[in-house]
């Protein structure tokens, strides 16, 4: 639509008919204040008029009420006209209406939400890195397990957390043999990869590490989608295992094992020596 300097309709199109209800008869010569709706606050049309008298245009979005009283939103730009000396004899408004888009958002909103609150109640951690190396996201879990519960993940790469990695065997596992860096690298998933991970106070938690390629539209490198469990409690089971056996295994009493069945499914090789039958012979 078309305004005099005072804001009244001089022209409107067949959208302003169609979105607004009000015909072209009822428009013209009105003021642009039929469309305010009445629970607005005049504060922000009092800036809008200041810039456009001011010789600017300005742009934003504006909740718009129809002829019947029901509310739309609208995206706006609002320029002023000049004639040949400069001097502003109107102003053009451009519009759309962007009610279903701001749904849209809405609903989007609600969801980042909702997913975010699932995340931060995982025990499993859960980080995506863009392709740039920097973590784009990680839920509360992921920052707890990679020492980072007070600054966060976000924006740093895996080179810039105060975190000693450790390979399986406990040995020091550079930045750059990172699963992260495997999959930026090489674009391929890395499954059940396991650190360890040593904090300032010197305390180790291990970790099962799973990592994913991440394509997001026609960019070309690929980010990483992460996940990390905790195995430490499983690790010190199996180290208790194991040295459980070591210890039954350099006994020099003769043992056997068997299952609920009363089947032998193991013997040290003191009871081979005592009783002369072969673990072969007898498992």
């Amino acid at each position: 639509y078309i305004t005099d300097l005072d804001g009244r309709f001089e022209y409107v199109n067949d959208k302003f008919v169609e979105t607004t209800g009000y015909s072209r008869a009822e428009a013209i010569g009105q003021k642009t204040t039929i469309l305010k709706p009445a629970n607005v606050g005049g504060g922000l049309y009092q800036e809008l008029w200041e810039i456009i008298r001011g010789g600017k245009s300005w742009q934003g979005e504006l909740q718009t009420q129809r002829r019947d009283g029901s509310l739309f939103w609208e995206r706006m730009l609002i320029s002023p006209i000049k004639d040949s000396s400069g001097i502003t004899t109107n102003f053009i408004a451009i519009k759309e209406n962007i009610t279903e888009l701001r749904q849209v958002m809405t609903r989007l909103q609600k969801s980042e939400r909702r997913f975010h609150a699932a995340m931060s109640v995982m025990v499993e951690g859960l980080a995506v890195i863009s392709p740039d190396g920097r973590f784009a996201f990680a839920n509360r879990a992921a920052d707890e397990f990679m020492g980072c519960i007070q600054k966060g993940l976000q924006g740093h790469r895996i080179s810039e957390i105060d975190l000693d990695l450790l390979r399986d065997d406990g040995t020091p596992c550079p930045p750059e043999d990172h699963p992260i860096a495997n999959t930026l690298r090489e674009g391929c998933e890395v499954r059940n990869a396991v650190l360890g991970f040593r904090y300032l106070d010197g305390t180790i938690r291990w970790m099962q590490v799973n990592t994913s390629p991440l394509r997001t539209g026609r960019e070309e490198r690929c980010g990483v989608v992460m996940t990390l469990t905790d195995i430490s409690e499983r690790r010190r089971t199996e180290e208790q295992l194991r040295l459980a056996f070591e210890a039954i295994r350099c006994s020099g009493e003769g043992i056997l094992m068997t299952d609920a069945d009363q089947r032998i499914i193991s013997v040290n090789p003191a009871f081979e020596a005592v009783t002369g039958y072969s673990a072969a012979e007898v498992v």
